[in-house]
């Protein structure tokens, strides 16, 4: 099981992976995020038990976050989530015969992810996150490649 958060921006994304979805371990997973990346100002989530606990609702009010559900039994509702995952679940399958870690294969398909243009934006998730493009060990295969096509655009 995993835990997606994405900005609906940038369309950055970040993948925590989790034994069990409690309220404890959300909110921890969360707060690892919020201190890399600040408090976000709307937070839309499914209508998972850890989401609508008291506790997870405390938590929420605490920090300043308006919090939204998507509507119940209805997974097309927080469709750009259910995207991300079902994408994560597809990468991942892809890579189980390589050898590596869930960590490690789970790091590969974020940078991947990161890195690519993203369709609907048409800009990388990197780029618009962070204001710079990600380099990546194939940059370092063929950087003479890269200058090339900088060129012509």
């Amino acid at each position: 099981m995993f835990l997606l958060i994405v900005d609906a921006h940038s369309k950055w994304l970040e993948v925590y992976p989790m034994k069990a979805t409690t309220t404890k371990k959300t909110i921890e997973c969360l707060r690892d995020s919020f201190v890399r990346f600040g408090l976000p100002w709307v937070f839309v989530s499914d209508n998972g038990s850890q989401f609508t606990s008291h506790e997870f609702q405390r938590f929420i009010q605490g920090n300043g976050i308006n919090y939204k559900t998507s509507a119940p039994f209805k997974p097309s509702s927080n469709g750009q989530a259910e995207r991300y995952a079902a994408t994560l679940k597809q990468s991942l399958r892809a890579m189980q015969n390589y050898e590596g870690s869930i960590q490690q294969k789970l790091s590969t398909f974020l940078l991947q992810y990161r890195k690519a243009p993203n369709a609907t934006t048409t800009h990388s998730p990197a780029m618009l996150f962070l204001k710079r493009e990600i380099r990546t060990r194939i940059d370092l295969l063929l950087p003479e490649l890269k200058s090339r096509v900088q060129d012509r655009i």
